[in-house]
């Protein structure tokens, strides 16, 4: 059965990520703020629709949805580092091709295709809540619960960001330094 309703937020979180990359504010204070907002409720929307799976211990089912997290991910990293090395190789033009920026951008989600950070960060949180619902298989609840308290204080504080942006490249922080941003879920 369709749900019209997270249908419909779906569209409006589309576009609020569209005015998030686009809209330019030449006064600060009136520049619209929406990351706090779409992405962690897109993150919402995909382990609403996973939960079950997640809890129900099924390795099948955990296993198929990993395959539908990392399959694209991994091809179209891989597409993306081929099409470079012809533009490098064959173009002349400058743009990132070594097998180093390949596995930089397995890891950022960010060398080739900036957007793969989504992903990248939903299959690590992925990862993480089906170890925790693994291992706690009782109390995995108040797991969560005691995470979304710290990533609030730490999101809010903006300590995670600063720390990531500190001691990592850019791209790292920029991928990773989210990571508290949107676990609240």
């Amino acid at each position: 059965m369709k749900d019209y309703g997270i249908s419909l937020l779906r569209v409006i979180l589309s576009f609020m990520v569209v005015i998030d990359h686009f809209y330019k504010s030449k006064n600060k204070k009136k520049s619209l703020k929406v990351l706090y907002y779409h992405i962690p409720t897109f993150f919402f929307i995909s382990f609403y629709y996973n939960h079950k799976t997640l809890i129900s211990s099924n390795i099948n089912k955990i296993k198929l949805r990993f395959k539908r997290l990392i399959f694209p991910y991994f091809c179209w990293n891989t597409i993306s580092f081929l099409i470079n090395n012809i533009y490098y190789y064959l173009f002349k033009r400058k743009c990132k091709h070594t097998l180093f920026d390949f596995l930089q951008g397995l890891f950022s989600g960010r060398i080739f295709i900036a957007a793969l950070w989504f992903q990248n960060i939903l299959t690590f949180t992925t990862l993480i809540s089906t170890i925790i619902i693994l291992l706690f298989k009782n109390h995995y609840l108040l797991i969560f619960q005691i995470l979304m308290i710290l990533s609030y204080r730490f999101q809010y504080s903006g300590e995670n960001y600063s720390f990531f942006k500190n001691n990592y490249k850019s791209i790292y922080a920029n991928t990773y330094g989210r990571i508290i941003d949107i676990f609240p879920v």
